[in-house]
């Protein structure tokens, strides 16, 4: 983020407020999408639906490889229903 903001600042002659206002406007989506990725991750864990979810890939293959791909496809074939819906 700070190179981005020298980028900003020096490279495109962005006066200060705006280099710092790109800055922080580039930061809120993603940091919004770890954090709400990392609350469905604690949610699935707690409920239990995580362990079905694993077994259910893991059953399959075993290799890593293989369970991401067919966890993507799931999601491409069906993206309304919810990831973890089986």
């Amino acid at each position: 983020m700070v190179v981005t903001f020298f980028i900003f600042l020096f490279l495109f002659k962005l006066p200060l407020g705006e280099a710092a206002g790109s800055v922080i406007q580039g930061r809120w989506p993603i940091g919004y999408i770890i954090m709400m990725a990392v609350w469905l991750y604690k949610i699935a864990v707690k409920s239990g639906k995580f362990d079905v979810l694993r077994g259910s890939i893991v059953g399959i293959s075993q290799d890593q490889r293989i369970q991401l791909l067919l966890t993507v496809k799931r999601n491409e074939r069906n993206p309304s229903h919810s990831f973890f819906e089986l």
